[in-house]
């Protein structure tokens, strides 16, 4: 699965990389955003929840950050197939593996990814 991960810490970002997201569509690369904190905390995807393996571990962002608490992530965190652990910029940059999911999707690893 290829995913332009979008870090928006601001509207402002999101009426930019608006415009590149048909592009990217018909392109074949699926767009999902990850939402940043102002302190540098990966949050959550537009429609999925976000999975980063460190240490040969997945984690994902604990609830307390506000994010949705969303089925997939619930199954997962239910069989302690993933951990909750505050996720920064820069752990998610040095990941082993990142993936995205929900329900409807399933669970995707990520192969390619950039910050606009």
């Amino acid at each position: 699965m290829k995913v332009a991960i979008i870090r928006l810490s601001a509207l402002g970002d999101i009426i930019h990389a608006a415009v590149i997201n048909e592009f990217l569509y018909k392109s074949g690369i699926k767009v999902d955003w990850i939402v940043e904190e102002r302190f540098r905390e990966i949050l959550e995807g537009s429609i999925s929840n976000v999975y980063v393996k460190i240490n040969g571990k997945l984690y994902t962002p604990p609830l307390g950050l506000g994010i949705l608490n969303g089925v997939l992530r619930r199954y997962l965190l239910f069989k302690k197939k993933v951990a909750e652990k505050v996720i920064t910029l820069d752990e998610l940059k040095k990941a082993e593996e990142i993936y995205v999911g929900n329900a409807l999707r399933g669970l995707g690893k990520v192969i390619k990814w950039s910050i606009l």
